[in-house]
């Protein structure tokens, strides 16, 4: 049980409030979910743990919608990375949510992890495929991605910068 003393909303970056039990920072959550938090409200366990499962969630979809700003990840490399900062209940539920949405999904991933090493570092089928069973890709999505690497290619044009490199000497 604990005592709401303070609550502070914050409007940037996105719309959050903090929330202090008994002079204690306790919970950060979604200011809409705050709406019936009020200073001097004393909170049951049940419904502290309840805000606290939240805040969790909440956080932990906050840092997942934040690298997958950065770039693309795969669902396995994804919730490795969430996992070494919070909770496996609060991840799990974030990556159902975000394979719902359609924000993590391995196929799509694989199709741009193999296009962005065609277009920056030509590499071979076999290369690709350890990289990405390695982030935990399926061998079937892995297999889609494949379908358009042209090896040759890929080989000649690593080759050419290689031979750009050592021209000078």
């Amino acid at each position: 049980m604990g005592t709401v003393t303070r609550i502070r909303t914050v409007k940037l970056p996105q719309e959050k409030t903090y929330v202090y039990l008994d002079g204690t920072l306790t919970f950060t959550l979604p200011s809409i979910v705050a709406t019936d938090l009020q200073v001097g409200k004393t909170l049951t366990d049940e419904e502290s743990k309840l805000y606290e499962n939240y805040s969790r969630y909440f956080a932990c979809m906050s840092a997942a919608k934040q690298l997958l700003t950065q770039r693309q990840h795969g669902k396995a490399e994804l919730k490795t990375k969430l996992k070494k900062k919070y909770p496996a209940e609060a991840v799990d539920l974030v990556m159902d949510d975000l394979i719902k949405l359609g924000l993590v999904n391995d196929s799509e991933f694989a199709s741009f992890y193999v296009d962005n090493c065609n277009t920056c570092r030509p590499k071979g089928k076999a290369l690709i495929t350890s990289e990405l069973k390695r982030k935990g890709v399926s061998a079937e999505a892995i297999q889609q991605s494949l379908s358009g690497v042209d090896e040759e290619d890929n080989a000649y044009r690593a080759a050419c910068r290689r031979a750009e490199r050592l021209a000078p000497l």
